[in-house]
């Protein structure tokens, strides 16, 4: 390997490789894959790739060992041309039979073959049978691949790009992962199969506990609409989930930021980025709101109520019904909406940011620059702190302060727990709400740097 395969960011090294053509499909379509090898060394960037080329070659090694060159691929390839003919209307009684020799040849059942064991080549030759005999059929009706399609196709109608492309990726892998992949029939999928890809695949993956089950949510997700649609008679997936660890083993979800971390991250802030930096007010507006990110990006002016007794937030949309939400702001946060409000340039309290990801959002962009910033600039490893874990430290504040859980959920936009407080109760007013608020404090040094007042930006 050549330096060709280092990639420079900034001060940080990446590694790169190109993934194969015929594999681009199971990575989003991507050509290439990038590693932070987490130095600005160029030698020891050097001495890191190695580990992740030979890590990645013996993953696409397998890939392409899976579905190419084998006898199912042939099966596969001999069935889609058949299929062509016979839509062109050129099919010919000799080729029908020639077709059916080559599956006879390779039928088990007919000829004491070596593939019986062949789980991937018996499910690509019982779809090639059903080509034959029914020629009028769609190809592969009751395939994996078949459902997926028509899946995504009504999903696409009633959900964000983001989790049509999430549902696409999740199955698709586990298709690839499946002996007899995309051509094998949904009844035949067992939840011994299910749980196998749990165990072996994903449990033995670095991806997070919560990513994890995410991936179980989506697959699973996908054959209750298969059994509701007709395509399958159970849901091998059916709550089937990985457990978090229990008191005393390693965790990782997300949790609060200590006040050594903070004071790490919010200098760091000042330090790495520029005083007009959208970070700086994303990141203080949510430790002393708990407000999540797209919530923040997408304030507008028309939003932010500072006059009155109680200056307030006003969330008009959000991912439930107690995600619309009136917060009370705190006092260390007036000077800085004050001057927010006043430099704003497009109607929106944090000017400037771009819409990024599949559903457009304000917040998509900041969000991965908040991670490479705490990750390789910051060195601050923890996986459980990341934005989002500053609405853990602002809940926690309030906890520690006394404040009742349903006051509590009313801020932040949870729905509240108890059937009583949900049904007849309509909430705090926000004179009530400010006075849990004003409890929030991290001490002297953190509220010094946190609150001070932002830069206007050069026009």
């Amino acid at each position: 390997m050549d330096k060709s395969h280092l990639q420079r960011r900034g001060q940080t090294w990446y590694v790169r490789l190109r993934i194969p053509e015929q594999l681009q499909h199971l990575f989003d379509g991507r050509k290439e894959r990038l590693k932070s090898l987490q130095t600005r060394d160029l030698h020891e960037a050097n001495v890191r790739k190695h580990v992740y080329i030979a890590k990645w070659k013996k993953q696409f090694a397998e890939l392409m060992a899976e579905g190419e060159g084998t006898l199912a691929s042939e099966i596969r390839k001999t069935a889609t041309a058949y299929r062509a003919m016979v839509e062109a209307g050129t099919i010919s009684e000799r080729t029908r039979l020639g077709f059916e020799e080559f599956l006879d040849s390779h039928n088990p059942e007919i000829w004491d073959k070596p593939n019986t064991n062949d789980e991937e080549a018996n499910a690509a030759l019982k779809h090639a049978y059903k080509v034959l005999e029914d020629p009028a059929i769609e190809d592969g009706s009751d395939t994996l691949s078949e459902a997926l399609k028509a899946h995504l196709k009504g999903l696409a109608t009633r959900s964000p790009p983001s989790t049509v492309d999430a549902r696409k990726r999740y199955v698709t892998a586990f298709m690839a992962w499946l002996p007899g992949g995309s051509f094998k029939p949904l009844d035949s999928i067992t939840r011994r199969d299910a749980s196998k890809y749990r165990d072996e695949r994903l449990m033995t993956s670095d991806r997070s506990i919560t990513t994890q089950n995410n991936t179980l949510s989506h697959i699973s997700t996908f054959f209750t609409w298969a059994v509701d649609s007709g395509y399958s008679e159970s849901n091998p997936f059916h709550a089937l989930r990985i457990r978090k660890p229990i008191r005393g083993e390693k965790k990782e979800e997300r949790h609060e930021w200590s006040k050594e971390d903070l004071i790490v991250l919010l200098k760091g802030i000042k330090e790495h980025r520029k005083p007009t930096d959208p970070l700086w007010p994303l990141t203080v507006i949510a430790l002393f709101t708990g407000m999540r990110g797209n919530e923040i990006a997408s304030l507008e002016i028309a939003d932010v109520h500072l006059g009155g007794k109680t200056p307030y937030l006003h969330i008009g949309e959000g991912k439930t019904e107690s995600s619309i939400r009136d917060i009370p702001i705190h006092p260390a946060l007036l000077p800085m909406m004050n001057d927010l409000t006043n430099y704003s340039t497009d109607g929106f309290l944090i000017s400037g940011l771009k819409e990024g990801g599949k559903d457009k959002k304000k917040f998509h962009n900041q969000s991965k620059r908040f991670g490479t910033l705490t990750r390789s600039a910051l060195k601050i490893k923890d996986k459980g702190l990341v934005f989002h874990s500053l609405r853990n430290t602002f809940t926690g504040s309030l906890e520690r302060a006394g404040i009742a859980e349903n006051v509590i959920q009313q801020i932040i936009g949870h729905k509240k727990k108890s059937l009583a407080f949900n049904t007849y109760s309509d909430g705090m007013h926000l004179g009530q709400l400010m006075e849990a608020v004003e409890k929030v404090n991290y001490g002297r040094e953190i509220n010094s740097i946190a609150t001070k007042q932002i830069q206007k930006p050069q026009t």
